[in-house]
C-alpha cells in the first residue's frame, strides 16, 4: 500500500480502517513453504496475512502454511519474519486456489543508518509516530512495543528524512482493542515541500478484552472510527452516495502565493473511477485528493 499526501495531519490508513471479521468458511486457499534464501533451511514461525485483514497464520516447524482466501476478490499477501526483507504477493480474482513458495532474505540496514553513535533528530522521530500512528504515542491510546526498531536518517544537504525498519513494527491501539503487525516499506519525508511518501502492509487481530465494558467500549470506538474511515469513503463511492453518508470529494493544489497557498475544487466520483476489467471492479485513485467529513464532530 502506497500512500502521499501533501499535508501533515491526516491520519495514517490502518488507524482509521474498522476491520470487519470475515466468514471462516472461504471458497479457496493459498498455501507454500517459506525457506531461507542462503541456506535452503525452512523458516518457522514467519507470519503470512492477507494485508489489511485479520486473516492470517503462521508458518509451520517445516516453513509451510495454508491460508483460506475470503470470496473471489483481489488481495495482497504479504510475508514477513524478524530479521528478513518481507516478501508481497498480489493474489488475483478468481476462485482457483493458490500455491506460492518465497525464499527470504537477511534485512540488511544501509550502513548509513545503522552506523554507531548516529543520533536521531526528536523532530524526525515526532513526524514519523504522528504519521503512522495519527497522534503521538501513548500508553494510553496507542503505540508501538518495539519503537526501538525504527532507524532515522536526515540528510541535511537535501533536507529529506527517510526512516527504515528491520522488524515488522508491532502497535497497540488501546482504544480500539487491536494489535496491528505493520510492515514498513518505505518512508520519506521532504521537509523542503512537505511531502510524505511511505508504503506499508498491516495485519490486525483482536486484543481480549477485560470485561464486558471494555468489549462494549471497544465496539463503539471501532464504529465511531469506522464513520470517519476510507474503508467508508471507498464504500460510498462505490456506491455513489458520499454526500448522503457525510463526504466531500476536492481536488487539492499547492500555489505558489503564500497569501492563498491551497487551493480546493469541488468534485463528483466520476472523475476518479473507471472501470477496470469485465468483473464489473473499479479503479480508484485519490492521490491529491482530500476528503473531508461534513458531519460535525462529537
Amino acid at each position: 500500500m502506497n500512500i502521499q499526501f501533501r499535508i501533515n495531519k491526516l491520519y495514517s490508513v490502518f488507524l482509521l480502517m474498522w476491520v470487519i471479521p470475515f466468514a471462516l468458511s472461504a471458497q479457496r486457499s493459498i498455501s507454500g513453504r517459506i525457506n531461507d534464501a542462503a541456506d535452503g533451511d525452512p523458516v518457522p514461525g514467519a507470519s503470512v496475512f492477507l494485508s489489511g485483514t485479520t486473516i492470517g497464520t503462521t508458518t509451520d516447524a517445516e516453513g509451510f502454511y495454508r491460508l483460506g482466501i475470503p470470496g473471489a476478490g483481489s488481495y495482497q499477501l504479504t510475508i514477513s519474519h524478524v530479521g528478513y526483507q518481507s516478501v508481497i504477493r498480489d493474489i488475483e480474482p478468481g476462485s482457483i486456489s493458490v500455491e506460492f513458495n518465497a525464499a527470504l532474505k537477511i534485512n540488511e540496514l544501509e550502513e548509513v543508518v545503522k552506523s554507531a553513535g548516529i543520533r536521531f533528530r526528536q523532530r524526525d522521530i515526532s513526524l514519523f509516530w504522528r504519521t503512522i500512528l495519527g497522534k503521538n504515542p501513548s500508553r494510553r491510546t496507542i503505540q508501538a512495543t518495539n519503537a526501538q526498531a525504527v532507524y532515522y536518517y536526515y540528510n541535511s544537504e537535501t533536507k529529506v528524512l527517510k526512516v527504515t525498519c528491520r522488524d515488522p513494527l508491532k502497535i497497540v491501539n488501546y482504544e480500539t482493542g487491536y494489535q496491528i503487525q505493520y510492515i514498513l516499506e518505505n518512508f520519506t519525508h521532504d521537509y523542503n515541500t512537505g511531502i510524505t511518501d511511505w508504503r506499508y502492509q498491516y495485519f490486525f487481530t483482536e486484543l481480549e478484552p477485560d470485561n464486558l465494558r471494555q468489549k462494549n467500549i471497544w465496539e463503539e470506538k471501532r464504529k465511531e472510527v469506522y464513520n470517519v474511515s476510507l474503508t467508508k469513503f471507498i464504500r460510498s463511492l462505490y456506491n455513489n452516495s458520499l454526500q448522503s453518508d457525510g463526504f466531500v470529494l476536492a481536488d487539492f493544489r499547492l500555489n505558489t502565493d503564500p497569501s492563498n497557498p491551497f487551493s480546493l475544487t469541488m468534485l463528483n466520483s466520476d472523475s476518479i473511477l473507471a472501470p477496470a476489467s469485465l468483473d464489473n471492479s473499479i479503479l480508484c485513485s485519490v492521490i491529491n485528493y482530500i476528503i473531508e467529513e461534513l458531519k460535525p464532530k462529537i
